[in-house]
């Protein structure tokens, strides 16, 4: 498999390329599996220097090619859920350059390449939700783009599920942004994305959006089948499980409820398959060693959750975790930061691991002491902004799946990063610009249109009477009797 997996994803990687050249709309079928099935540690092993991978070069063509659209992008943005979010994705941005250009400034050994490399890499927040908008139109290219992704996400949880049993994932896919060894992995699993928190986050945001779609038709056709979707939906489970992330169960959990007591009575029925699916799997799989020392998905669940506390207190990571909220909320409240600090913050995510030795573990505290007060707040005001937009698109459309899209997303953020990773949060706006696309098409969601009144009948007057010509012999529709209608 190490062998020939790479070679398969070199020939569909210039396939795709190839194809994406031509045709520039092939770029939703091929964007998902070349971004989420990419070898990383494989790539890294072969092209130790080369800084960027494979999916990212695919993405920066993308990117080029779509730059001929870019004045027909401009005016099929609005100003509803998917213009917010292109625009939170875009400050998201700004905000990682804003932290390079403060971190430089702050330790010049640091190299002068940072913010363009932040800018370049972030790009990738906004070419799904940007794909979206230019070349996802019709319901035949809507349920195109959800097939491509829930495939790959499906595989890629795929990974997460098999990393724990198997090094072949390991060795062809890690590239966790910290050291780590496959023991690591078959405590916490993790397949191809940067940590646990990562897939916890995708998870839960794969999961809602999972249910969102399941049972919608568009052109007379279901535009997420019952089976694929009980499929992604238990792997988003199943992965969330193994990564052990808390944050991630936690808003998997948020949104499953939220989902359910929100829908409508028809679309709770259409939840039964994936539903029954997920219990089917929590009462009969077993871990562990042996029969005998074996235990179920709810025991995993307790084990996790009973780390965090001891004794009735906090312990361990969740208590790391507070601590590092209580000392930078005490930096931010008696005045250790600067003016400037304050400002534009301390240098993004790396000038945090310089200042307080961790980072802030918090997507609401963290923009704070990143990229300072005004930015900060700006981020959590245009993500409000979003949620607000996405409850009214719910309201309309009876739908509440980019409503609680964003309510995920904000309770992932609670113990992790704002929108928790770059792969996260260009899910994130691929699966609102969809729903919100779906949404926008459903009979619900558009407004009733008021019959025009007819038009009035248009006045005449008569005219002159028109006398005979010469040699004319008067008829029965000529002579005195006979008018013109003259419009007023």
């Amino acid at each position: 498999m190490t062998g020939l997996y790479p070679a398969l994803y070199l020939l569909f990687w210039a396939t795709a390329l190839a194809m994406t050249l031509v045709r520039r709309t092939y770029m939703t079928v091929f964007l998902w599996p070349l971004v989420l099935l990419h070898p990383y540690a494989w790539v890294h092993g072969q092209f130790p220097s080369f800084p960027i991978g494979l999916g990212d070069i695919y993405t920066i063509a993308c990117l080029a090619l779509m730059s001929a659209d870019l004045p027909r992008i401009r005016r099929s943005l609005d100003s509803g859920v998917i213009g917010s979010a292109a625009v939170l994705l875009l400050l998201t941005m700004l905000a990682h350059a804003l932290g390079a250009v403060v971190l430089i400034v702050k330790n010049p050994t640091f190299s002068r390449l940072m913010p363009v490399m932040s800018v370049s890499s972030d790009l990738r927040f906004l070419l799904p939700i940007l794909m979206v908008v230019a070349y996802v139109r019709t319901p035949a290219q809507v349920r195109l783009a959800i097939a491509s992704f829930a495939i790959a996400m499906t595989a890629a949880f795929g990974l997460v599920i098999a990393d724990g049993y198997t090094p072949a994932v390991y060795d062809l896919f890690n590239h966790t942004t910290y050291p780590s060894t496959w023991p690591d992995h078959i405590r916490r699993s993790v397949g191809g994305f940067s940590g646990p928190w990562e897939v916890g986050g995708l998870g839960a945001v794969v999961a809602v959006a999972t249910l969102g779609l399941m049972g919608v038709r568009g052109g007379g056709r279901r535009l997420l089948g019952r089976l694929s979707g009980a499929m992604l939906f238990v792997a988003s489970f199943l992965a969330t499980l193994l990564s052990q992330s808390r944050s991630g169960m936690i808003s998997w959990s948020v949104g499953l409820v939220g989902v359910g007591v929100f829908s409508s009575w028809r679309s709770r029925w259409r939840l039964l398959v994936p539903l029954a699916a997920v219990g089917i799997v929590t009462l009969t799989l077993r871990f562990g060693q042996s029969e005998w020392e074996s235990y179920g998905v709810v025991e995993k669940i307790e084990q996790r959750f009973e780390t965090a506390f001891t004794g009735g207190h906090m312990a361990g990571t969740a208590e790391a975790r507070v601590d590092i909220w209580q000392h930078q909320l005490d930096w931010l409240t008696t005045g250790n930061l600067t003016t400037s600090e304050l400002l534009v913050g301390v240098g993004g995510m790396e000038g945090s691991f310089l200042t307080f030795g961790a980072s802030s573990h918090s997507g609401f505290l963290g923009p704070l002491m990143y990229y300072g007060i005004p930015f900060g707040m700006l981020l959590q005001i245009a993500l409000l902004a979003l949620l607000w937009k996405s409850i009214r698109l719910g309201v309309r459309s009876r739908n509440p799946g980019a409503a609680f899209l964003v309510v995920v997303m904000m309770a992932a953020m609670i113990g992790s990063e704002f929108l928790v990773s770059s792969t996260s949060a260009a899910a994130f706006g691929f699966l609102l610009a969809i729903l919100a696309r779906i949404e926008g098409m459903s009979p619900q969601a558009a407004p009733a249109v008021r019959a025009r009144p007819a038009a009035p009948p248009v006045p005449v007057r008569p005219s002159r009477p028109v006398p005979p010509g010469p040699g004319d012999r008067p008829g029965p529709s000529q002579g005195p009797e006979a008018v013109r209608a003259e419009p007023l």
